[in-house]
């Protein structure tokens, strides 16, 4: 598997995905389409060198699509290489914004379930990129 083409193994309606030591590096492999919600998204690696090939790739390049806040656990440095929208339990879209202190504030963005994204609608209306 992990000869394989990024983004190759097409996981459509997957509810939840859990992902321990080095089968973490799979994650790359999956096509996991922005639409796709999951009521819980784990991984759970020890050592750093079990998940090098995903600590290699850019931030924010390996798509996971939406996740409900509540079943969200992965390791802070995996975090930063994935790209996917926290929701609520009703499956509105939240934000996290950085305060003057530098802390996070979670912010319940008034998005209709199944609407666009900010992001997709930013990247319509011209006003920045993905």
């Amino acid at each position: 598997i992990l000869n394989t083409k990024n983004r190759s193994i097409d996981i459509e309606g997957v509810n939840t995905l859990k992902l321990r030591g080095y089968a973490v590096n799979v994650l790359p492999k999956l096509k996991i389409r922005e639409n796709n919600e999951m009521e819980s998204f784990f991984v759970w690696s020890y050592y750093e060198d079990s998940m090098a090939n995903i600590l290699k790739m850019k931030n924010k390049s390996i798509e996971i699509g939406r996740i409900k806040k509540k079943g969200f656990d992965v390791p802070e440095e995996i975090e930063q290489k994935l790209k996917y929208i926290l929701v609520d339990e009703e499956g509105h879209e939240i934000v996290e914004k950085k305060t003057e202190e530098g802390t996070g504030d979670i912010v319940k963005e008034e998005t209709k379930k199944r609407s666009f994204p900010s992001r997709v609608l930013k990247k319509i209306l011209g006003r920045g990129s993905s």
